[in-house]
């Protein structure tokens, strides 16, 4: 859901072409192969396998791994984010003068 809601507010700002929106449409179909993969595996489960009474069962772990696949394309998102931003920033302080850069270094916090 994290990811569709992500999709959702990538969408309201770039095209389908751009590439972070194109990072999470492919993060939701592996997300959802994954699932029907699991789901598959079960299902062909035999009767005669042995279930641990002990510990979480299969679909808590589950419900747990796609929760951390989601935080983990969040995670990416906010680094590509960032990443962009830092980018910019270097553009930006390479298009300075000189004098202005001097001036940058002299007012910033030690």
């Amino acid at each position: 859901m994290q990811l569709e809601t992500r999709l959702a507010a990538l969408t309201e700002k770039y095209t389908d072409q751009h590439p972070s929106v194109q990072n999470v449409q492919a993060d939701i179909q592996e997300t959802q192969q994954r699932s029907r993969l699991r789901s598959s595996r079960s299902s062909r489960r035999g009767l005669g396998e042995r279930k641990c009474s002990s510990g979480p069962s299969r679909r808590q772990l589950s419900k747990q791994m796609a929760a951390l696949d989601v935080e983990i394309v969040s995670l990416q998102a906010k680094e590509d984010t960032l990443q962009e931003r830092a980018n910019r920033l270097r553009r930006s302080l390479s298009a300075m003068s000189g004098r202005e850069q001097e001036y940058s270094r002299l007012c910033a916090p030690s």
